[in-house]
């Protein structure tokens, strides 16, 4: 029987079914050739020019991590409970799920934990294909944009820090100051330079978010948060 005739059912802890998915759309491939990189994504497949291909690898290469000693995950930590220690441990402000909602806007988290030398630090589990990933590039770049745009996202992250963070949110803003570090959480590491594991779809955005980052003026970092494996 062919793969996408297979499914992968999720279900709560109930027993019951709480979404689906084909099998053939969770798997992840990916076949370098001398002129074309052949992609499986999310059940599509795709051909990649290799001259692109090789620029977005090199681009990647380049980016190094911030050198910021967050702890080590947990086997089985949700992301959620990750941020909490994390934060405990670190004595960083915990912005996980505190949304700041824009007159006529929808919610936008500013980041995971907020660093007191000024760092956004954005976290993800590292897995499955690009997609979970685009929701990590996405939420930076949302929020480095609103952080320098907007007077009212500064008022209210303002509100939502103690004095000691609240400080580091001057008038005018410094996008220098704020450097943007995207943590993977993984169970693969790779030698101090997790962007290069990355699903290549994953890297193309990565790269796109990188750009628009740098031409407001922000330092970009991608860090590995490693989870042991016993």
């Amino acid at each position: 029987m062919a793969l996408e005739h297979y499914k992968l059912i999720g279900i709560n802890t109930n027993g019951e079914e709480v979404t689906r998915w084909q099998f053939w759309e969770c798997l992840h491939h990916e076949l370098r050739q001398a002129e074309h990189t052949i992609v499986l994504d999310g059940g599509r497949w795709y051909r990649v020019g290799q001259h692109f291909a090789n620029q977005v690898e090199q681009f990647t290469q380049r980016l190094e991590s911030s050198g910021i000693a967050l702890p080590a995950a947990l086997r089985g930590e949700a992301e959620g409970k990750y941020n909490e220690r994390a934060a405990t441990i670190t004595g960083m402000a915990l912005l996980d799920k505190q949304l700041i909602r824009l007159t006529g806007q929808s919610g936008i988290e500013p980041c995971d934990l907020l660093s007191g030398s000024g760092h956004f630090i954005h976290l993800k589990h590292r897995k499955g294909g690009s997609g979970p990933l685009s929701h990590l590039f996405g939420q930076a770049l949302v929020s480095a944009e609103c952080l320098v745009g907007e007077v009212e996202f500064r008022d209210k992250l303002r509100e939502k820090l103690s004095p000691q963070f609240a400080g580091l949110i001057t008038e005018p803003p410094v996008a220098a100051n704020h450097p943007v570090v995207l943590g993977l959480i993984t169970k693969s590491p790779v030698a101090g330079r997790p962007a290069q594991d990355l699903p290549f779809f994953s890297k193309v955005f990565l790269r796109q978010t990188v750009r628009r980052l740098t031409s407001m003026n922000f330092e970009v970092y991608v860090d590995e948060i490693p989870t042991p494996i016993p």
